[in-house]
This record gives structure tokens, C-alpha cells and sequence, in this order.
């Protein structure tokens, strides 16, 4: 079976960086399983995926605009320190959920000042070239 539309897709995959830098992969876990055409994986490697059958291994290269985006400076921010009262050992590269205007937006501490924090809401993968090295498990309707 092809991988179509509403399909269960089961993937083992690694995924690189531009520079060959392992960030994730399946080895010794569960395959990734998700439901093709739903948006429940990046945009580059979805259409990268459409139309291949069970068994095929395909290397996948996605530009940062297929995957986690382009970086966007207006998510980098200077903030009041004392909007971490209730934080407990607050250090540079601690990733916390807040609630925004335009809802839960996961940030990043990139740097902690005297009195200010500066924080990144871009995703931590957003400006990068990814690489994906993935087997097709299975397909199923």
C-alpha cells in the first residue's frame, strides 16, 4: 500500500542536521507512527514521504522553511527578571511553556541579565536544514 491521505504511517528514522549532528532518532525505540496528510510531521518530510510504499529507506533533505520554519527575531524578547519569581533555578537554555495572546507558546532562556531575562519563542530547529535517514515500517489504511 501507498502512503496516501489518512494512511497509518510507521517510520525508524534519524534525523541530522545540516552538519551531519544526530538530533533525534527511533533506534531503540518504538517506530514513529502518525496519520499522513494530518500535519502530525514537518511539511518537508510528509511530501517527501507521499506516495512510497512499506520497506523503502529514502534519505530526505528539508529546507528550514519545510520544516520547523525560518527564524522569526520578533519571538526574541528582553523581559522583567521578575517574571520568573516563581521559577525555581532559572538558567540560560531552560525551556518553559507560558501562555501568550496566541496561546501555550513554548520559550527558550537564551541569556539571564540582572534585571532582565532574554527569551526565543522560535522552535530550537527553526533556521535549520534537516536531514532525515528513514525506513518505511508499514501502511495501513
Amino acid at each position: 500500500m501507498k502512503i496516501t491521505q489518512g494512511a497509518v504511517v510507521k517510520i525508524d528514522y534519524e534525523l541530522k542536521t545540516e552538519k551531519g549532528t544526530l538530533i533525534d532518532t527511533t533506534e531503540g525505540r518504538d517506530p514513529l507512527s502518525y496519520v499522513h496528510g494530518n500535519g502530525n510531521i514537518i511539511p518537508g518530510l510528509e511530501a517527501a514521504l507521499e506516495g512510497e510504499n512499506e520497506g523503502k529507506e529514502l534519505s530526505v533533505s528539508v529546507p528550514a522553511e519545510d520544516g520547523y520554519g525560518l527564524r522569526n527575531s520578533s519571538l526574541v524578547a528582553r523581559v522583567p527578571k521578575k517574571m520568573f519569581d516563581g521559577v525555581k533555578d532559572l538558567e540560560i537554555g531552560m525551556q518553559l511553556r507560558v501562555e501568550t495572546t496566541d496561546g501555550i507558546q513554548t520559550i527558550t532562556i537564551v541569556d539571564i541579565e540582572e534585571d532582565t531575562v532574554i527569551i526565543d519563542g522560535n522552535h530550537p530547529l527553526a533556521g535549520h536544514a534537516l536531514t532525515f535517514d528513514v525506513k518505511v515500517i508499514s501502511v495501513e489504511k
